[in-house]
C-alpha cells in the first residue's frame, strides 16, 4: 500500500474514530468470532470497565451468563445474514455491568467493512428510564381502568379522548359512545356545560377541585357528582387537554340532606323549648350550643370551661361533675343551681359521655332543662310547711299539760324556767291583753271604788 493510500485509510479511521466517540449511546465493535476490537467513552461510562479491560476479550462479558449461550447462537445468525437492525425484536434485552449490575437495553446493529473484514458494531443504549417510564404508564393506565370514580380525558376544545370503566358504570355510556362526541348528553336540560369555564381555569394550568354538579345518566335519571379537573401537559409543558374526575355523590348529598332536615326538626323542636343542649371537649370547653329559649348556655360561653365562666363554687361543683362523666365514662344526672347576670337558675342537668365513630371518647354531651320556676315554687311550699309545722308545735305545747304555781300562778315553760303565765301565753300564742280588775280584786284592793261600781250595778238591774 503506497504512502498516500496508507494515509487515507488512517484518515478514515481516525474520522471513524471520532464519530465513534461522538455517539451517544455506547458502541461495541467485534469481529464475528465475537472479540471485541474497539468501544468508545460512552461504552466505559455505561459498564464500568475500561477501555484496556474490554479490547480483545469476548462481547459475552458484557451480558448475562443465562443468555451467553442463546446470544452466540443469535450472533452466528446475524452472520449469515448481516444488515442494519435492531437486535432481538420482541425480546426483553439485558446488559450486565462490572459490578454484576443487570439493566434492560436496546441494542442496534449495523454491519461495518474494513480491509476486506467485516466488523458488526452495536449501538447499545440504557433504556432502564424508559422501562420504569413504560411501567408507570401501565400502572397508572391498570388504575385508571380499575377506578370506580369516572375518569374522562378531553381535548382542549371539550372532545372527549377517553372514557374509563368507571366513567361506564357511572354514566351506562359505553366508551365507542363517548370517545370523539362532546359530552353534552351527560347535561340534563337547561344545564349550562361547564367545559368553557373549565378550559378558562385550565389553560393556566390551575385545577377545580370537587366542583359539584348534576349529569344526566343514559337512562335519563340525575346523577350529583363531585368533579375535579386537572390540566393535562404535552411534553412542551403546554396544556393539551384535560382530565376530569367524576365521583357520584347522590348519596351523601341524599344523606346530607336528611341529616339537614332532621338538624332542622331538632332545631324547631328545640326553639322554644325550656331546654338547653351543649357539647364539650375533653378539657371541658364549650364547643356546641343550642339554648335558644334560655338565658343562661349563651353562645359566648363556647371556648370557655365552667370554672371560666361562673368560677367559685359553682364552677368548681359543675367541674367536678363533669371531670367524674369523663372519668368513668357513666352519665349522670343532677340538679344544678347557676347564676347569669345577677339570676339565679335552677336546672336539670344530664351529663352523657360523647364518643366519635370509633368508640373513643372525645368529650360530654348534656342538656339541661330550666326548672327555676318550678323550683322556686317547691322552695316556698317548704317554707310554707315549715312555718305550719312551727305553729302546730306551738299548739300542741298550749294543749298539753302545763305547771302552773298555785299561788302567783307562774307557769314553767320549755326551758323549765317560771315565767308569768300572761308573757307565756303571749309568747306561744296569738292572744293580745288588756288589763283591768275582776270584782273580787276590786274589793279587797279599792273598797269604795267597789261600793260605787256595785251600786252602779243595782241600779242596771232595776231599770232592766
Amino acid at each position: 500500500m503506497s504512502g498516500s493510500a496508507r494515509a487515507k485509510v488512517t484518515g478514515a479511521e481516525e474520522r471513524f474514530r471520532l464519530l465513534l466517540e461522538a455517539a451517544p449511546d455506547a458502541v461495541v465493535v467485534t469481529k464475528q468470532s465475537g472479540k471485541i476490537v474497539l468501544v468508545n467513552s460512552q461504552t466505559e461510562r455505561l459498564f464500568g470497565y475500561g477501555r484496556e479491560e474490554l479490547i480483545g476479550r469476548m462481547v459475552d462479558v458484557l451480558l448475562p451468563q443465562r443468555v451467553q449461550r442463546r446470544h452466540v447462537k443469535s450472533r452466528a445468525a446475524y452472520i449469515q445474514h448481516p444488515a442494519v437492525r435492531p437486535m432481538g425484536t420482541g425480546v426483553e434485552l439485558y446488559a450486565r455491568r462490572k459490578d454484576g449490575t443487570e439493566f434492560p437495553i436496546d441494542v442496534s446493529l449495523s454491519p461495518v467493512e474494513t480491509g476486506g473484514e467485516v466488523l458488526i458494531s452495536s449501538s447499545i443504549r440504557d433504556i432502564t428510564e424508559r422501562k420504569r417510564s413504560e411501567e408507570l404508564v401501565s400502572h397508572l393506565a391498570a388504575i385508571v381502568a380499575a377506578s370506580d370514580d369516572a375518569i374522562i380525558g378531553r381535548s382542549l376544545n371539550g372532545t372527549i379522548v377517553s372514557w374509563n370503566s368507571g366513567a361506564e358504570r357511572l354514566y351506562g355510556y359505553q366508551a365507542g359512545e363517548m370517545i370523539g362526541q362532546s359530552g353534552s348528553a351527560l347535561l340534563p336540560p337547561g344545564k349550562t356545560d361547564e367545559t368553557a369555564q373549565f378550559t378558562k381555569v385550565l389553560r393556566h394550568g390551575d385545577h377545580i377541585e370537587h366542583y359539584e354538579t348534576t349529569r344526566l345518566h343514559k337512562d335519563g335519571h340525575p346523577i350529583e357528582v363531585s368533579v375535579t379537573v386537572s390540566p393535562v401537559k404535552g411534553s412542551a409543558g403546554t396544556v393539551i387537554g384535560s382530565s376530569v374526575i367524576g365521583r357520584d355523590i347522590t348519596k351523601q348529598k341524599t344523606a346530607e340532606e336528611a341529616l339537614r332536615q332532621s338538624e332542622e326538626r331538632f332545631r324547631l323542636a328545640l326553639k322554644h323549648a325550656p331546654i338547653a343542649v351543649f357539647n364539650q371537649d375533653k378539657q371541658l370547653r364549650y364547643t356546641w350550643i343550642n339554648s335558644p329559649a334560655l338565658a343562661w348556655g349563651k353562645q359566648e360561653y363556647l371556648g370557655h370551661t365552667d370554672a371560666e365562666i361562673f368560677g367559685g363554687e359553682e364552677g368548681a361543683r359543675l367541674t367536678a361533675i363533669k371531670r367524674e362523666v369523663l372519668r368513668s365514662g357513666i352519665g349522670t344526672r343532677t340538679e344544678i343551681e347557676a347564676t347569669s347576670q345577677g339570676e339565679t337558675y335552677y336546672l336539670d342537668m344530664v351529663v352523657e359521655p360523647l364518643r366519635d365513630v370509633r368508640g373513643t371518647l372525645a368529650g360530654l354531651t348534656c342538656s339541661a332543662s330550666d326548672i327555676t320556676h318550678t323550683k322556686k315554687s317547691l322552695l316556698e311550699r317548704e317554707r310554707l310547711v315549715a312555718q305550719l309545722q312551727e305553729a302546730l308545735e306551738e299548739v300542741k305545747r298550749l294543749s298539753g299539760l302545763l305547771s302552773i304555781c298555785a299561788g302567783c300562778k307562774k307557769i314553767t315553760n320549755e326551758r323549765g324556767d317560771w315565767e308569768p303565765l300572761e308573757s307565756y301565753l303571749q309568747a306561744h300564742s296569738e292572744a293580745k291583753f288588756s288589763h283591768g280588775l275582776c270584782p273580787e280584786c276590786l274589793r279587797k284592793l279599792y273598797p269604795e271604788q267597789f261600793r260605787a261600781w256595785e251600786q252602779s250595778q243595782s241600779k242596771d238591774r232595776t231599770k232592766k
